[in-house]
């Protein structure tokens, strides 16, 4: 490197210095004075949109995500509600002996899918005919000392 070379960078690398150094003194001077320009301001602002906006876009994502997983866990509690209170009055038909545990299992079960069913506005259909079987027969079992 000749000493013309050197001279050349030490002026280039004093200029970008400068400029550097000059820039943002700019900026705030720009800043504190009373005209409305606020250039951090919009630079911060700017960069505070890029990065908050892809972090709502990854919220609003998981967040429709989490309603699915939500929706679709409440669909299977629910079916598999209805499918132990119509497998238990089949089973009843089938006139199997059950336990006082498992008759306030399935009356719990009936009550939270009639309270369920009543909240969504759902139909019930067979499994309300099954439930009337249930609560009459665990009645009259009752009555005859039958479940324990």
């Amino acid at each position: 490197m000749q000493l013309k070379d050197l001279i050349d960078f030490v002026r280039i690398a004093s200029t970008s210095a400068t400029i550097w150094f000059v820039i943002p003194a700019l900026l705030t001077l720009i800043q504190i004075t009373p005209i409305k320009i606020n250039p951090w301001d919009t630079l911060l602002q700017w960069l505070g949109r890029k990065f908050v906006g892809e972090l709502c876009g990854e919220l609003e994502r998981l967040e429709r995500q989490i309603e699915q997983v939500q929706k679709d866990t409440e669909e299977r509690i629910v079916t598999d509600m209805r499918w132990h209170i119509l497998n238990f009055a089949r089973r009843c038909r089938m006139n199997e002996h059950h336990t006082k545990e498992q008759w306030n299992h399935v009356l719990s079960q009936a009550k939270k899918y009639e309270i369920y069913i009543t909240e969504h506005k759902l139909e019930n259909g067979v499994i309300e005919e099954d439930t009337k079987y249930i609560r009459e027969l665990y009645n009259k079992l009752s009555k005859e000392g039958k479940i324990k």
